[in-house]
């Protein structure tokens, strides 16, 4: 496991790294928040060029704000420009309730229950 921190406060927002099957699992935890989706998008997109699937499993999400929908969002359109499969997994119920409110629980819903990418 690789601990990353995308702030300099662990106990704000914080990500594990591991290798399963192929796939690179981020573990995150926290607030992902405006404070440190800047960071998290950064982090996520260097390991793209790996061309390995990355899965993020959001469980452990206690807060995400509009923000953190936005990186969310973020990180798929630039996953499929660098050809590289994200899927989202395990999501929590904050991270459910505001992508109901932006009307986009449908669709990752589907990922985080059956582990596919977005379509």
């Amino acid at each position: 496991m690789i601990p990353q921190a995308a702030t300099g406060l662990s106990r704000e927002f914080t990500f594990t790294s591991e290798e399963t099957n192929g796939a690179t699992v981020l573990l995150c935890r926290g607030r992902l928040t405006a404070r440190v989706t800047d960071r998290f998008k950064q982090s996520v997109k260097a390991m793209f060029h790996e061309g390995k699937t990355i899965i993020l499993d959001m469980g452990n999400v206690s807060q995400m704000d509009s923000s953190g929908l936005g990186a969310l969002v973020s990180l798929w359109v630039s996953s499929k420009s660098a050809s590289c499969r994200l899927q989202f997994y395990n999501l929590s119920a904050p991270v459910k309730r505001l992508l109901g409110t932006a009307q986009l629980l449908k669709a990752f819903e589907e990922c985080g229950s059956h582990l596919t990418k977005l379509p």
